[in-house]
């Protein structure tokens, strides 16, 4: 069982973010421009951020399209962590296009991933993540989900 600095158990009450589709392209790394909030799933206040203190478990990342192979291009995902006043940046992950180098390679991400460094992050409450990408998909779109757990506080 974690603990952080404030006393905060977190005990394992499931918390559920997603992003629909990112499809339009926001250069900006600033935190401007076109981001997409995370609707939340299991929270009180259902659509809202966290109330109280969340830990982030796991986020995937998905390409996404209806009926064909989704092609991502060459872009970068870009996070940033809000309180719903001030815009700080979280992490960029730089995608590439992985089917455009090779003639076997399935276009866009093929299966989720979740970048190491981002489990197990400790988050207060009431702040969430917004995600842009910094090149529209050719095809498709990305999609993000998030898995964490509430603090029992």
């Amino acid at each position: 069982m974690a603990v952080t600095s404030s006393g905060a158990y977190f005990y394992g009450a499931p918390v559920i973010g997603r992003v629909a589709n990112l499809t339009t392209a926001n250069t900006a790394r600033d935190g401007s421009g076109t981001l997409s909030t995370v609707v939340w799933i299991g929270t009180a206040g259902s659509g809202t951020p966290p109330a109280v203190g969340w830990k982030l478990n796991r986020i995937d990342f998905i390409a996404t399209h209806s009926s064909a192979a989704p092609d991502l291009a060459d872009s970068v995902i870009t996070a940033f962590i809000t309180d719903g006043t001030t815009i700080t940046p979280w992490f960029d992950i730089d995608i590439g296009n992985l089917a455009a180098a090779s003639t076997t390679a399935t276009a866009g991400l093929g299966t989720a991933f979740t970048p190491v460094l981002l489990s197990d992050a400790l988050f207060p409450a009431s702040s969430y993540p917004l995600f842009g990408i910094t090149v529209a998909p050719t095809t498709g779109g990305l999609a993000v989900a998030m898995f964490g757990e509430l603090a029992n506080v």
